[in-house]
């Protein structure tokens, strides 16, 4: 699977390991940095998106078992989440926003086509990410995803 070196100007550094084979990644691009666990030899690579209000560990037994299989494997912490940063501005927690920081962190990765496993929102921002640049997603799955339209808010009085 391509990897963007630790001199790239996106800052793609291997930072350690945090579970054996699986290699501890952080890229930054332009104000954002993100974590990223990986593992596996090249091929088609898989990328997998977490749900609000979890992280890429949320798949850190999965990633083993799809690198086993064969398939190189990574998983990131959506912006807002885990250990990525945290903008202040809603805009940039829209499924609009999302879905194309999911094909930004394929750009930072140097992934032109990769397979997306999203889980909850997560599979609503891959089924995003496709529809804006369907040439870059191989496929998805889609594990109890959500986030195909609005919820109308209730209030309490």
């Amino acid at each position: 699977m391509p990897r963007a070196s630790s001199s790239s100007p996106k800052c793609v550094a291997s930072s350690g390991t945090i579970l054996t084979e699986i290699s501890y990644v952080s890229v930054c691009k332009a104000s954002s940095t993100l974590d990223l666990p990986e593992a596996g030899p090249p091929s088609l690579p898989a990328l997998f998106v977490h749900g609000w209000g979890v992280s890429a560990y949320t798949f850190h037994r999965n990633l083993r078992a799809v690198a086993d299989a064969g398939v190189p494997v990574s998983a990131f912490d959506l912006k807002g989440h885990g250990y990525s940063d945290k903008p202040t501005s809603a805009a940039e927690y829209t499924l609009d926003s999302l879905g194309r920081h999911v094909l930004d962190v394929m750009d930072a990765l140097r992934l032109d086509r990769a397979l997306l496993v999203g889980h909850s929102m997560g599979g609503g921002l891959a089924v995003r990410a496709a529809t804006l640049a369907p040439e870059r997603v191989a496929g998805m799955v889609l594990l109890a995803p959500v986030g195909f339209g609005s919820v109308n808010l209730a209030t309490l009085a």
